[in-house]
């Protein structure tokens, strides 16, 4: 069982609801009806191994630094092998890259399939921008700006392997997902320690911003359908009193406890963009990754 744990915990194994989360709203958004094929399948695999690679990438990057301030961690403890680790990312990194092909495979009710490249340049534009991150980015100016990128690029996926993109309103989730994760990924650099508040105050606007634009997004569903608009204004008002509270006392403790909620918040920024297109039913069914998400949470840590 301990064995089991630190592999969960060295892939964040509550925050991969969340990336689901993304590309399944990216795909409900702009598909016609509330289905399930197999393509949307093997989209929400290629989401889940580039999260999971991508946290293990930053792991094996952030070994020696955590091995002085996280040393329980499962790679600088010990309880997870440095070669197995990156056996891992391969494998996840592969994995994906060949779930995206699958994920662009479109019969024409012939024996003729089309293949759909678009999801597979958008898996490659997540590995590189992940890779970025990890490996040159992630203590920089520009780390919180490719975080939220690869969060963008997520739900762009959904959207990709749902049909061919166009640049109209829907375009608004991907840009409101991008503010979001940038701006509470600002917020939460310095977790660790004392935590500046104008930039905790900062990332708080940001987050505020992407909430409105999620709100321009989904107005017509907002204004028709009540569930959907308690949801988006619950949301609002949850992530709010998270940021205030750490502004007002910005230690590690309440700074960790807003990162946590900010990024199971997630699932709900994206039930949110699956309402725009078809309201509460879908909101709903992306509402439940996070019965997975706190249960696991509650055994595994999340950041």
């Amino acid at each position: 069982m301990n064995r089991v744990r630190a592999w969960l915990e060295l892939v964040r194994a509550p925050n991969l609801f969340t990336a689901a989360a993304d590309s399944l709203a990216g795909y409900w958004l702009c598909s016609a009806t509330i289905d399930f094929p197999w393509q949307a399948g093997l989209m929400i695999a290629t989401s889940v191994c580039l999260y999971a690679g991508g946290i293990v990438l930053n792991d094996l990057r952030d070994i020696e630094t955590d091995r002085r301030e996280r040393p329980a961690r499962p790679l600088p403890s010990g309880r997870i092998l440095v070669v197995s680790a990156s056996v891992l990312y391969v494998a996840s990194l592969g994995i994906a890259l060949i779930a995206s092909v699958g994920a662009g495979l479109v019969p024409d009710g012939s024996d003729v399939i089309t293949i759909r490249a678009t999801g597979f340049v958008v898996a490659c534009a997540i590995a590189v921008v992940v890779a970025l991150y990890d490996c040159v980015l992630k203590e920089t100016a520009f780390g919180p700006v490719a975080m939220g990128a690869c969060r963008a690029l997520n739900v762009l996926l959904g959207m990709s392997v749902a049909g061919p993109l166009n640049w109209d309103i829907r375009m608004a989730a991907p840009l409101a997902m991008f503010v979001y994760v940038a701006s509470f990924t600002a917020f939460g650099r310095k977790e660790v320690g004392i935590s500046s508040r104008t930039r905790l105050t900062g990332g708080g606007i940001g987050v505020l911003l992407s909430i409105i634009i999620l709100g321009v997004l989904a107005a017509k569903s907002l204004a028709d359908d009540p569930a959907t608009l308690v949801l988006w204004f619950a949301l609002a008002i949850h992530l709010g009193r998270v940021t205030l509270r750490a502004v007002r006392h910005p230690q590690p403790l309440q700074v960790g406890y807003a990162m946590k909620t900010f990024i199971l918040a997630v699932i709900a920024f994206d039930a949110v963009i699956a309402s725009a297109a078809h309201g509460w039913p879908a909101a709903a069914v992306v509402m439940m990754l996070l019965v997975p998400a706190i249960v696991i949470g509650r055994w595994v840590y999340s950041t």
